[in-house]
């Protein structure tokens, strides 16, 4: 074709149409990379959201472990110290699991230990903290309690709830269940590790009043 001013305009107009295509297919290009690259980083936050969670959580009962207690209970103190609100932890040792793993099997064991669970789970407030901290050992922060007897009561109720509320097996036998409680009310004057000592020392005591 002639360099005429007809045919330069019509050259014109393909080379700004493909121009534009070419625009056109790389804007799209990049917005699927962009949701590409999303879709990438969602999963990725969805995996350290489950894995943070699998570090803090105890995989039998669904509770929280022990490192997850441990950061629960030393915020509370923090709180109790800031705030002075007095909280408590109790610390729960099941009686007599030795002789359940043994006679009957680490599956009913399981079952037992989720079965303590669920009661503990169900009869404290969205605001404690649940934990199983040992083989057959709990733990439940009560945090902002009115006032140390509250505690105590908490204690008492959780021990009658067990005791009256038997494990139901797969096959229909039933397992009594029962735990001895240590109970140790904290607030602004207290420390991390004196907390810990009392409530473990008093659960001793309670198992031994028990025992005899």
């Amino acid at each position: 074709m002639g360099d005429t001013p007809r045919n330069r305009r019509l050259n014109e107009s393909v080379n700004n149409s493909s121009g534009s295509l070419s625009g056109s297919m790389d804007m799209s290009s990049l917005m699927d990379e962009l949701e590409r690259m999303r879709r990438k980083l969602d999963e990725q936050d969805r995996l350290i959201q489950l894995l943070r969670h699998d570090a803090m959580t105890d995989p039998l009962t669904g509770l929280y472990n022990r490192r997850a207690f441990e950061a629960e209970l030393e915020r509370s103190v923090s709180n109790a110290h800031r705030y002075d609100r007095p909280s408590a932890l109790l610390l729960i040792d099941l009686d007599s699991f030795k002789a359940v793993n043994d006679k009957m099997g680490h599956q009913v064991g399981d079952q037992v230990l989720a079965h303590v669970a669920s009661i503990l789970k169900q009869n404290t407030r969205t605001n404690d903290v649940v934990a199983r901290v040992g083989g057959d050992e709990f733990c439940i922060i009560l945090n902002e309690i009115r006032s140390i007897d509250n505690a105590y009561q908490k204690a008492a109720d959780l021990a009658d709830i067990m005791a009256r509320t038997p494990c139901m097996l797969d096959d229909g036998h039933r397992v009594q269940v029962s735990a001895s409680i240590g109970t140790r009310a904290f607030g602004a004057d207290d420390h991390y590790d004196d907390i810990i000592a009392d409530a473990d020392a008093r659960m001793y005591a309670d198992k031994k009043a028990d025992n005899n």
